[in-house]
């Protein structure tokens, strides 16, 4: 679940969570933004050589996945299905 902490991000690092006031297209983007963010400071670990880089790994694929996944759904028309 990427609305939690990773293994190899630490205690404390901000998870957005939503913002029931806001709608959907501000919740997709701040959540784009939030991944965005939470994969540039696990890499960041990795260039100072810090954590295990192999869960390091794992934990940006994870995460880069849902954001590809929130982009695509931000970008979705509804006339794109065929």
């Amino acid at each position: 679940d990427v609305n939690t902490l990773q293994p190899s991000e630490y205690d404390g690092t901000w998870v957005f969570e939503g913002d029931k006031t806001m709608g959907d297209d501000f919740n997709i983007q701040e959540k784009i933004t939030d991944l965005d963010d939470r994969i540039e400071f696990i890499k960041e670990d990795q260039f100072n050589e810090e954590g295990d880089k192999k869960q390091q790994d794992k934990d940006i694929a994870k995460l880069e996945k849902q954001r590809d996944k929130l982009k695509a759904l931000r970008n979705f028309k509804p006339g794109d299905v065929n």
